[in-house]
């Protein structure tokens, strides 16, 4: 994508729409504030482009979209925090 190849733009934008649709559809059904992206596709995600994007397909009120702070652990910690719990 980054040297301009066809097909992977092309593949890049249309994962980027689904992830568009995919978070229009969650921030129509949960209004929330923000929304948290993690795992690791999430430092490929061009945030500002998403969040416009929702926030003109939304019919609720404006949310920010934002990457986890814990990266691709985001996940990882969350497992071991519910195990230590359930211990």
């Amino acid at each position: 994508y980054k040297e301009n190849d066809k097909f992977c733009k092309i593949a890049y934008e249309t994962w980027e729409n689904q992830l568009i649709i995919g978070l229009t559809s969650l921030a129509n059904i949960f209004d929330p504030e923000y929304i948290v992206i993690s795992g690791g596709l999430s430092n490929e995600v061009n945030y500002k482009k998403v969040e416009k994007a929702v926030n003109e397909k939304i019919v609720t009120t404006s949310l920010k979209i934002l990457p986890a702070t814990s990266g691709n652990y985001a996940g990882m910690i969350g497992a071991a925090l519910l195990a230590e719990e359930k211990m």
